[in-house]
């Protein structure tokens, strides 16, 4: 067995050797994005991040107002200004990376071309100015973009150096001095973007450039000369980023489109999910899809009481490494990524400011009724989804026209729906509400001292109506109880107990499933007295404990959670001892078994026993597990169980034992999940309730 517990940075350098994933299979046009935030706090040098990009080696590289980091996924070495060693920065301010096909890094500064020598950790300087973009063209040129000195093109191992600037007299020179970004096409030639001057294109052959321009009187021109980002596809169309907004330029006919009026800083282009990347100075990150050119582009901003979302909406660079993971420079806010094939939990919450919320974050039960209407128990009540759980969907106190559906500040322990469409819930305190839908009716029922056949106790903890539609409720110090509705509205309740006494206070009963297989079956979970099973037709049980001399008894007297597979295999999860797999056999076993005994409830005290064939495998957090603590059991459609504990949520393979564990890094509520507050939806849907809402 395994655990893979994903890290804000784990994948980063140590999953570059996978084979890529599509990003279809991740990301929609419209999802939501959940960004990891990477600052100083992390260790990154300073929040300003200008630049990145990852090395052959996969290193990931990001360029500062305070220096060069390079970080390996765990750690970040920093590169600043030290004046007595002469072979580091002598400028802090970082304005470009970018690493050659020889595998030399190059290292742009406000002050000086730099190129990094990875043997000594030191760097050969260049006496070249205000460095602002880097590019190798095909014959191995160094192409230098500066600020205020043109282009230059380099090849060190010839020690030759060439000049390319504006020259007022000669239309064919470049169109001004101030390079913003390179970009290098199919066919040998290399654009220029210049701020002031609009986009330049160079001919290594006629070594000339041709220009695009903004022109007032012509629409279909640039929408500014002030160009800032370039990106380019396969099929010889480039995306053209200025302070204005963002062009497309076709260089097959010179047809330039505008598509927003953003201020862009950068650009990335996804060839496989035809997803142009947008980083914007003041709204966050965009995506355009080219397969749907008239839908506009989807913006992800910084949120101020979002933590995942974006740390700033000022975009300065944007790269994808080879694992996939896009990693996201900002102004202010430091580096954010996100994974678009992390698995991502929808999360519903209480907002005090959104009445359409849920009621209340302490999610303790679901219930999906006949309607396909998702009923929620928290600490304070229901809310009711009609309809899918959607981002920002609405959440109903109350049907329309009708008083509230239970005691108001009830918790909702357990709920189900039965055949005549009326609601049951589970309560502390408040013992057991019916809620009849068609009436919209609301009936309490109590424990009451002058009839034997009420409630034991208002401590209600589970529930379970069975196939023949007898009802079945789980109390702490009430042991088990089959409640028959009556004709007058009334209820009554006959009460099995598992302690062997037959007397008050009986056991606390924390779970009830129904076996699928075994018919008239119950398995129940206990609080220090095992695992039972129950013969609600003979009623009679068999009860299941820990045995300290004997390693394949159950780990555990506290039993939290009952799930069976569809194989019709038995996992049991328990309170601080992990998950249990029963093994029951027929035929006499050379290992050692659960002592277990049969017992007919007593109406005269008297017991009867004999042995059973059964043993549990345990799965526990040193084989992988999240916790050992166990709160809730579900499978999905591929068969993986899902554990949600109390540090996070678990996807166990039955069939290796492998399991893979989530945390908050993938939107989970918190790490902190309720007892019983797991639930599958008709349409395959897994929830999980927890402190602060579910997932």
């Amino acid at each position: 067995m395994h655990t893979e517990k994903p890290k804000l940075f784990r994948a980063v350098f140590l999953l570059v050797a996978l084979p890529f994933i599509p990003f279809e299979a991740g990301l929609t046009q419209g999802d939501r994005i959940y960004f990891d935030r990477i600052s100083v706090a992390q260790g990154l040098a300073e929040n300003n991040v200008i630049c990145g990009m990852q090395d052959r080696q996969g290193f990931l590289w990001f360029g500062t107002l305070d220096g060069l980091d390079r970080f390996d996924g765990y750690e970040f070495r920093h590169y600043r200004v030290d004046l007595p060693d002469v072979s580091s920065p002598t400028y802090n301010y970082i304005t470009t990376i970018y690493e050659d096909r020889a595998g030399h890094l190059w290292v742009g500064t406000d002050a000086e071309l730099l190129q990094f020598d990875r043997d000594s950790e030191s760097f050969r300087r260049f006496d070249l100015k205000v460095i602002s973009a880097l590019v190798e063209d095909d014959s191995s040129w160094l192409w230098i973009g500066t600020v205020a000195s043109g282009l230059f093109r380099l090849k060190v191992a010839e020690h030759r150096l060439e000049h390319f600037q504006h020259d007022p007299a000669d239309p064919n020179s470049l169109g001004g001095n101030w390079v913003s970004s390179l970009c290098k096409m199919e066919d040998g030639t290399l654009l220029v973007g210049l701020f002031g001057a609009g986009l330049a294109r160079f001919d290594p052959v006629s070594r000339q450039f041709q220009h695009f321009r903004h022109d007032p009187a012509d629409p279909k021109s640039l929408r500014s000369d002030r160009v800032t980002a370039l990106c380019r596809t396969n099929d010889s169309q480039v995306w053209v980023g200025t302070v204005k907004g963002l062009d497309w330029l076709d260089l097959t006919d010179n047809k330039v489109r505008h598509l927003s009026d953003d201020y862009v800083n950068s650009l990335l282009f996804q060839e496989d999910a035809d997803i142009l990347w947008v980083g914007t100075r003041f709204h966050g990150l965009g995506k355009w899809s080219r397969a749907e050119p008239n839908a506009g582009i989807t913006y992800y901003g910084h949120q101020q009481d979002d933590p995942r979302s974006l740390s700033s909406n000022n975009i300065t660079t944007i790269f994808r490494d080879r694992a996939g993971i896009f990693w996201v420079g900002t102004r202010g806010g430091g580096i954010d990524k996100f994974d678009p094939h992390a698995l991502r939990f929808l999360h519903f919450k209480h907002e005090p400011n959104r009445p359409s919320s849920l009621v209340q974050n302490k999610v303790w039960s679901f219930w999906e009724d006949d309607e396909e209407n998702l009923w929620v128990g928290t600490a304070d009540g229901v809310s009711v989804l009609h309809g899918q759980a959607t981002p920002g969907a609405a959440f109903s106190n109350y049907p329309p026209n009708a008083g509230p559906m239970i005691p108001p500040a009830a918790p909702v322990r357990a709920m189900c729906e039965d055949e005549e469409g009326r609601m049951w819930f589970c309560t502390i305190e408040e013992g057991l509400v019916k809620y009849d839908k068609r009436t919209r009716q609301t009936t309490v029922y109590k424990p009451d001292a002058e009839d034997p056949t009420s409630l034991p106790t208002n401590h209600l903890y589970a529930m379970r109506l069975d196939r023949s539609g007898q009802l079945w409720i789980g109390a702490n110090g009430g042991g088990l109880s089959q409640v028959v509705p009556k004709e007058d509205g009334g209820i009554e309740c006959t009460v099995y107990d598992f302690d062997g006494d037959g007397h008050a206070p009986y056991c606390w009963v924390i779970a009830i499933h129904e076996s699928q297989q075994e018919p008239h079956t119950l398995w129940l979970g206990t609080w220090a007295h095992g695992l039972i099973k129950f013969d609600t037709k003979s009623r009679t049980f068999r009860q299941y404990k820990h045995d300290p001399g004997n390693p394949s008894s159950l780990s555990s007297n506290t039993i939290l959670s009952i799930f069976e597979d569809r194989e019709h295999i038995l996992w049991v999860g328990t309170l601080g001892a992990g998950l249990n797999k029963l093994i029951e056999t027929n035929a006499p076993s050379t290992q050692k078994q659960v002592a277990a005994k049969d017992l007919v409830l007593p109406e005269n005290g008297a017991e009867t026993a004999r042995e059973q064939q059964v043993s549990f495998v345990h799965y526990q957090v040193e084989d992988g597990l999240p916790s050992n603590v166990i709160c809730g059991i579900l499978q999905d459609e591929s068969g993986y169980l899902w554990l949600s504990t109390f540090a996070g949520v678990g996807r166990l393979d039955p069939k290796t034992g492998y399991c893979v564990n989530y945390g908050m890094d993938e939107g989970l509520q918190s790490t902190e999940f309720n007892v019983g507050a797991a639930y599958k939806r008709k349409n395959g849907e897994l929830l999980f309730g927890g402190i602060n809402g579910f997932n």
